[in-house]
């Protein structure tokens, strides 16, 4: 697969259809709370910056809650979708239009 709407509409379509159902179901089971001592907390350190070679301030990145990253990824595949769909228009007005709504 590829990146680009215009190589397969469908296939595009296809797949931003399925991330969808696959992020609703796991809205719909939302995955258990992680205990403080889990080593699956160490898989998103907010103090990684720590153990990096940087030449910039180190800042603590804080992990967004379950609810924020849903509907982070629901407005990033509405938006995939609404590529596709624009992409199949020839006529740039379309797209102004299209982006005076929002």
């Amino acid at each position: 697969m590829t990146a680009d709407p215009s190589q397969d509409r469908l296939e595009f379509q296809n797949h931003v259809s399925l991330a969808r159902e696959h992020l609703h179901r796991v809205q719909i089971d939302q995955p258990p709370d992680i205990e403080p001592d889990s080593p699956a907390q160490f898989a998103f350190d907010p103090y990684i910056g720590r153990r990096l070679q940087m030449a910039t301030p180190i800042r603590v990145v804080p992990v967004p809650t379950f609810e924020q990253t849903c509907k982070t990824l629901t407005h990033f595949l509405d938006g995939l979708h609404e590529i596709g769909t624009l992409e199949t228009v020839d006529d740039l007005t379309t797209w102004e239009v299209r982006s005076l709504r929002q």
